[in-house]
């Protein structure tokens, strides 16, 4: 199972890296991202929104294969979440600064707003459990 989140992890933040320090911005240029979401990422307005969607997408992945990993301990797929999300973080920080230097990229602090939002949007799994465990806890009443 760590072998799998590790892959998933170093897969997605090469993807991530690539889609991000390619010389165009342009995703319409490439064959294998599906019609419907390149037209929508090069649309006007969506252009520091798209960031997010690489991001949520791996952090809601790696938040998933670690609640189903580990079940029974509450506490370590937060953990997991936490490490994933700092590091992706700092590769969220490393290619916009990167793209300071690319002729057709622009770095952006709406970029990183976005990417941090989709970073933290994918613990929502984790928050939905901790409510439901929460809510589904067994209240003790008070004998006076």
């Amino acid at each position: 199972m760590k072998y799998r989140i590790s892959f998933a992890f170093i897969f997605g933040c090469l993807l991530i890296s690539y889609l991000s320090l390619r010389s165009s911005p342009i995703l319409m240029e490439i064959n294998w991202i599906p019609n419907w979401l390149s037209q929508w990422a090069d649309a006007n307005g969506n252009g520091e929104r798209r960031t997010s969607v690489p991001f949520f997408a791996l952090s809601g992945y790696l938040t998933l294969e670690a609640m189903f990993a580990f079940k029974e301990c509450r506490a370590l797929p937060w953990m997991i979440w936490a490490l994933a999300a700092y590091a992706l973080f700092g590769l969220l920080c490393l290619t916009e600064f990167i793209q300071i230097w690319l002729p057709e990229r622009t770095a952006s602090w709406a970029d990183i707003g976005w990417g941090t939002l989709g970073i933290a949007g994918g613990a929502l799994p984790l928050v939905l459990r901790e409510l439901r465990i929460v809510t589904d806890e067994p209240q003790v009443a008070d004998d006076q």
